[in-house]
């Protein structure tokens, strides 16, 4: 992970180009630490309109379908509620 201090997040230049799932799942841990300073229901929101962004891209782009994305927010659901 790159280094950084408790009131920078991360700058993107510093992320490599062949970052795995689990390298970006540790970064974003990071980041969501640095911003504990936030109640975890304002967090929860700005997630959600990245996340409703991010999904909104790859669909625009063609990189999934709708079906695709709904199985995606099916799953989503199922592993939050289960908890």
């Amino acid at each position: 992970m790159p280094d950084h201090d408790a009131t920078h997040p991360p700058h993107p230049v510093d992320i490599p180009a062949d970052a795995s799932l689990e390298e970006c799942i540790d970064e974003l841990g990071a980041l969501i630490t640095w911003l504990e300073r936030y109640p975890p229901e304002v967090l929860v929101l700005a997630l959600r309109v990245h996340l409703a962004a991010l999904l909104g891209v790859l669909r625009a782009h063609g990189l999934c379908t709708r079906k695709e994305l709904r199985v995606f927010l099916r799953s989503l659901e199922r592993e939050v509620l289960a908890g």
